[in-house]
C-alpha cells in the first residue's frame, strides 16, 4: 500500500502536458511508430533520415556511420550502439531489410524497403513544406522591415 501512494504522489508531481506526452509516445510505440519519431509531430529524427536515405543504395553498418558523418559535415555521427538499435527497429519495421541474413564476412548490408521508401518520401514532403513555408514567412518578413 506505500507503493501505491509513493507512485500516485509521483504522478501528482507530474504535470498534465507530461502525462500527455508520455501516453501519445506509449500509444504511438505500441502501434509501432515510436521508430525514429518524434511523439508529437510523426517526423522521423534526423538520424532515422540519413539512415533511410543512405539505403537507397546497399550499405553495411560501418558505411553507414562513416557516409552519414561524410554527408552532414560531422554533424550527425552515429555511434556503433545507436546505429545497430535503429537498424534492428527498422527491419522490425519493415522500412529496411538485410541483403543477406548470414554474409561471410560478418558485414550485413542493409537496403530500404518498399514501405520504408514510402514514409521517407512522405518525410520529404514534410521537409519541403517546411522550407517552403518558412521561405515565404521569411520574404514576407523583408518586405514589411523596407
Amino acid at each position: 500500500m506505500a507503493d501505491d501512494k509513493k507512485f500516485i504522489l509521483l504522478l501528482t508531481a507530474i504535470t498534465n502536458y507530461d502525462i500527455l506526452r508520455i501516453t501519445i509516445y506509449q500509444k504511438a510505440y505500441q502501434k509501432g511508430e515510436g521508430v525514429g519519431r518524434s511523439a508529437n509531430s510523426g517526423a522521423l529524427s534526423e538520424s532515422i533520415f540519413y539512415i533511410l536515405l543512405r539505403l537507397h543504395q546497399p550499405a553495411h553498418g560501418y558505411a553507414l556511420m562513416k557516409d552519414i558523418a561524410q554527408m552532414t559535415n560531422e554533424r550527425v555521427s552515429l555511434g556503433a550502439g545507436s546505429l545497430y538499435g535503429a537498424l534492428d527497429a527498422l527491419q522490425k519495421k519493415g522500412w529496411i531489410r538485410a541483403l543477406d541474413e548470414h554474409p561471410q564476412d560478418r558485414k550485413i548490408e542493409y537496403i530500404i524497403t518498399e514501405k520504408g521508401e514510402q514514409f521517407f518520401e512522405k518525410e520529404l514532403l514534410r521537409l519541403e513544406e517546411l522550407l517552403r513555408n518558412a521561405k515565404k514567412v521569411k520574404e514576407e518578413s523583408n518586405e514589411d522591415k523596407r
